[in-house]
């Protein structure tokens, strides 16, 4: 008598990413086990926030629990990706706070692309925890992600519109018919107009840097954009390719200082996904009207500027 033993099922193995470079940013960061059990809001707990006194991150690992520390405090510097070798931590420990700050920008070291940071703590993170980094990036007029691009390059995008409905803010009506009075609403659901700025081919003009200077004047202090010129921004992006990010620009009702008259939401593209037709569906039709940074650049993105306006041309 025979006994037929049972088929097992067959186990397809998931194929490899074509490319590892986004693995090496997160398993750089030490954020690879939260793509699977991702940071939430109580892992916050873990973070000192009591202390005014920043904490120099020693190695690129640290830069996740020091992007969220100095978030939480309202830091300027929360996005910068520079770390500081433990020896000269030591070599510093007796010297003034000034010394300090100064030596730190001195010998400091970039590990990663600021908008590579920010994006694998997004990218790592659920829903809840977005939501908060979003609302306090605001708070310090940072730019944060709308379209989060996905570890595997072949997979689809995330649409970050939820972790927006936290953010409230208000502005002034610009118009004397309406006295100017203050207006106010979460940023995700108010109806805004939408500039969508796109770079195409490689230019010498920092589009970020452009547009940085459109929405606080020139001489501003203010980085709303991660641009070229900040601590890390030479370093290649290897995680951010495809991400969008948005600012704002709201009105405070004074003609004289204002630049528009009404909110205006600022769509900015990061290295825009040419080859993938639907995304660029997506960019050209949701995200209009348009401005164009435009480079010396091959037959791609010609084709691509070439839909771009027979789509923009079919949506009217």
């Amino acid at each position: 008598m025979s006994v037929k033993s049972p088929k097992l099922p067959s186990i397809k193995k998931k194929k490899p990413p074509k490319d590892n470079a986004q693995a090496e940013v997160l398993n750089t960061l030490g954020l690879e086990a939260f793509l699977t059990t991702p940071l939430d809001p109580a892992s916050l707990l873990d973070i000192s926030t009591w202390t005014l006194e920043k904490q120099a991150p020693l190695e690129p690992k640290d830069l996740p629990n020091a992007f969220l520390q100095r978030l939480w405090l309202f830091s300027q510097d929360a996005r910068s990706p520079c770390c500081k070798p433990l020896h000269d931590v030591l070599n510093n420990s007796n010297n003034s706070p000034e010394e300090i700050r100064n030596g730190f920008k001195e010998e400091s070291q970039c590990a990663v692309n600021p908008l590579d940071l920010v994006t694998a703590v997004f990218m790592s993170a659920n829903t809840f925890l977005q939501q908060e980094m979003t609302v306090r990036m605001l708070q310090c007029q940072f730019a944060v992600p709308l379209v989060l691009p996905n570890k595997d390059p072949e997979e689809a995008s995330r649409f970050l519109l939820w972790p927006l409905r936290g953010a409230v803010t208000q502005w002034r009506s610009h118009f004397p018919e309406n006295n100017r009075k203050v207006y106010g609403g979460d940023l995700a659901s108010t109806y805004m107009p939408v500039v969508s700025c796109v770079r195409l081919g490689h230019s010498v003009v920092s589009k970020s840097q452009v547009l940085n200077n459109v929405i606080g004047g020139l001489g501003s202090s203010c980085d709303t954009f991660i641009h070229r010129v900040m601590d890390g921004g030479q370093l290649s992006r290897r995680l951010s390719n495809g991400l969008v990010e948005i600012g704002w620009y709201l009105p405070t009702g004074d003609p004289v200082r204002d630049i528009f008259p009404v909110p205006v939401v600022i769509s900015n593209s990061v290295v825009m996904p040419v080859n993938m037709k639907n995304a660029s569906a997506f960019y050209v039709k949701r995200l209009q009207p348009w401005w164009f940074s435009v480079g010396i650049f091959g037959r791609k993105k010609n084709k691509f500027l070439h839909l771009a306006s027979i789509w923009h041309t079919s949506s009217y």
